[in-house]
């Protein structure tokens, strides 16, 4: 094989490589103890996630409940996986969570909050075992007051229905005119 084949093969191979490193996999956290992932955890919150920036690899949360330790203000941002963002390339253990419920195990870092695929997080409220785990472990229940629809949803939704109406009023108007004429 000529050296221009074998360099545009090793090219080839190169680039390839980079496409299956650069898709994130599901996570390879192996077998997961739940007491253990409860005793790692330094927070055990339930709550909403209120959006996601995966380029960032962040999270915005609302809890509702905290099962353990405590997060501070009841929003708060955290990291959905290991280290800074490059390049906002995911990695294999990132949490993917969609904005809803969720109860999330998060770690305390320098930088803040975390949690991913291998701590426990999950979507939707604790499950029996979880609070029973919980429960052995002597948490103390802290709970928020829930916030309700977000400010923009109050003021945004009654401000569409308001403008649609008057839309609607004047066109009704505007036929009215034109068939009388």
């Amino acid at each position: 094989m000529s050296f221009c084949l074998r360099a545009l093969a090793g090219l080839a191979i190169g680039a390839a490589s980079l496409l299956v490193a650069a898709t994130p996999a599901r996570a390879s956290c192996g077998q997961q103890i739940q007491a253990d992932q409860i005793g790692r955890a330094d927070v055990i919150a339930y709550g909403r996630v209120t959006s996601v920036d995966r380029g960032a690899g962040t999270l915005s949360f609302r809890a509702l409940t905290v099962y353990q330790g405590d997060p501070g203000p009841s929003a708060i941002t955290v990291q959905i996986g290991p280290g800074p963002r490059g390049f906002g390339v995911a990695t294999s253990v990132d949490y993917r969570a969609e904005p809803g419920d969720h109860l999330l195990y998060l770690q305390n870092r320098p930088s803040g909050y975390e949690t991913n695929e291998c701590t426990g997080s999950h979507p939707g409220p604790p499950t029996a075992e979880e609070l029973q785990l919980l429960s052995r472990a002597g948490a103390k229940v802290i709970t928020y007051a829930d916030p309700g629809p977000d400010v923009a949803d109050r003021i945004v939704a009654p401000a569409a229905a308001a403008l649609a109406a008057a839309i609607v009023a004047a066109f009704v108007l505007y036929r009215r005119r034109r068939t009388s004429d």
